[in-house]
């Protein structure tokens, strides 16, 4: 590991009155403070009915409150140099401001106001919806976006992690101001909030002001997490349309963000393809030169996840290319990865986890994380060394038993011929 020394800064846990939990890593050296507000609904706490709630409240959090407007909110942030945002996904939401330590104060008030007192403005609220409508269409319009899309509903159809993070169309245009308003008194409460801090701050000190602040929020019910799982399935989708370019994306259902299995997990979607040294990158752009573009992703949720593969290809090139990405797939089931790739990958994850926390936005959603999916917060030590122990048998056990065939949802959209249907069609059925 190099140069031995602590990562971690000093981590703390406490409670507000109303329920709110609070995590804290005190990093001394530095003059930034990140603080976020984290809340347990998304995506899969919405039915079809009300799809793109979560995602239309993250952008109303910013356009309004009892004590301050759109303009006002802007100005605090920018008086004080803050950098501000929100962010919406599967399983939670989250706003969030970093400053320097001595402005932190300001955040919190800024942060509370947003949470507790936006007022949804009707004539707002028409707005974002339109706004939104045109941020679904730019992802539409892009197609590496909607084969990600597509897969993922084709992974877990009929199921809320299937349910586009961003809205339906149709939905959000038929969504009214009570409808947001009713989600958004249902679920935003202070048990399912949780309020985490990195940087230059120390919890004792900074506790009484997030009781102030915060104390006065609503208690309300535990949050209750998801009663079913998405079954699994082999689906193959097909959609023909006038590109340069055909886009392919195949999706298998992962482990969870709570599994041990997960350092293996991040090795092996490594080595497989997440980098410039990946099986994948090799063979399809730097061997044969079929493709400018082709990865493995993932996302770990707290009961489930998935890891997707996205290759884009010209029309005539789709067989092949698609008979190499499979081969690849086999072959991290039936052979163990070598020395060399382990080590890598190993080198890879360490160097990056040491990047990243050096920002203290990560610092903070590294933790908020931890303790809001997992229930805990591991040291970043615990986390190096469970990677420094996954063994090249561990990642070809879990490579056989997650790229199951019968397990595989493909999408491919682009200028499919006859004859590449007819071939996706025979692989899938075979």
């Amino acid at each position: 590991m190099g140069r031995k020394g602590r990562i971690s800064g000093k981590i703390e846990e406490a409670t507000l009155s109303n329920g709110i939990t609070v995590v804290a890593e005190t990093i001394p050296q530095l003059r930034s403070v990140s603080i976020g507000v984290w809340v347990r609904a998304g995506s899969a706490t919405e039915t079809e009915q009300i799809n793109g709630a979560s995602h239309l409240l993250e952008h109303l959090f910013f356009k309004g409150t009892k004590r301050r407007s759109y303009r006002d909110i802007n100005e605090a942030i920018e008086l004080v140099g803050g950098v501000a945002n929100a962010y919406t996904a599967r399983e939670y939401t989250f706003m969030y401001m970093k400053v320097i330590d001595e402005h932190l104060g300001i955040a919190i008030d800024l942060l509370s106001d947003i949470l507790l007192n936006s007022v949804f403005d009707e004539g707002e609220f028409r707005k974002e919806k339109r706004v939104i409508i045109e941020e679904i269409k730019t992802a539409e319009d892009t197609p590496e976006d909607r084969v990600h899309e597509a897969a993922v509903r084709l992974l877990w159809p009929d199921h809320p992690l299937g349910l586009p993070i961003g809205g339906d169309k149709r939905v959000v245009r038929s969504l009214s101001r009570e409808q947001v308003v009713e989600y958004f008194r249902r679920w935003y409460n202070a048990r399912a909030t949780l309020i985490a801090l990195a940087g230059n701050v120390r919890l004792e000190q900074v506790l009484p002001e997030l009781e102030r602040a915060f104390g006065r929020m609503r208690r309300g019910r535990a949050f209750r997490e998801l009663n079913s799982l998405p079954g699994v399935g082999h689906r193959v989708l097909t959609r023909h349309k006038k590109l340069l370019q055909v886009h392919l994306c195949m999706m298998y259902p992962a482990v969870s963000i709570r599994s041990e299995e997960r350092f293996a997990f991040y090795l092996l979607n490594n080595i497989l393809g997440a980098s410039s040294a990946s099986r994948l990158f090799h063979t399809i752009r730097e061997k044969y030169g079929l493709a400018y573009d082709a990865y493995t992703y993932t996302e770990l949720l707290t009961q489930t996840g998935f890891i997707g593969i996205y290759v884009a290809v010209a029309p005539h090139n789709l067989g092949r290319c698609l008979r190499l990405v499979v081969s690849e797939i086999e072959r991290m089931r039936v052979e163990p990865v070598s020395e060399r790739e382990l080590e890598t990958a190993k080198e890879q994850f360490k160097s990056s986890t040491f990047l990243s926390v050096e920002n203290t936005f990560n610092r903070m959603v590294r933790i908020a994380k931890g303790k809001l999916l997992r229930g805990q917060i591991e040291p970043l030590e615990r986390v190096i060394q469970r990677v420094e122990r996954v063994t090249a048998d561990e990642i070809q056990a879990l490579a056989y038993r997650l790229f199951d065939p019968a397990k595989l949802n493909m999408v491919v959209l682009g200028p499919i011929k006859r004859a590449d249907r007819v071939l996706i069609n025979n692989w899938h059925n075979g």
